[in-house]
């Protein structure tokens, strides 16, 4: 049962993170290089802090991949809708 359940666990994770990736190419990484700049965000939420972008550039490149993009949305930094605007 322990094993299903971290199994399951593991399998949502993916998924949320391939979609996490659709969404990064589809909506903000204008550029197409993998990485999402805070220009490239606010083109689609211009409402977006800079200090709300390097909280959730949490390596600290000053871009954001797919990976701090869902945690961002998930902790509040980021808006969770995908249009643009």
């Amino acid at each position: 049962m322990k094993t299903m359940i971290l199994t399951s666990a593991a399998l949502l994770g993916l998924g949320t993170a391939a979609f996490a990736a659709d969404e990064l190419r589809s909506v903000y990484d204008t550029d197409e290089d993998g990485y999402v700049t805070f220009a490239e965000l606010q083109n689609a939420h211009p409402d977006v802090s800079m200090e709300s972008f390097y909280e959730a550039d949490t390596d600290a490149d000053g871009l954001l991949n797919a990976r701090e993009i869902a945690e961002g949305k998930t902790e509040g930094l980021l808006p969770k809708g995908d249009e643009k605007g």
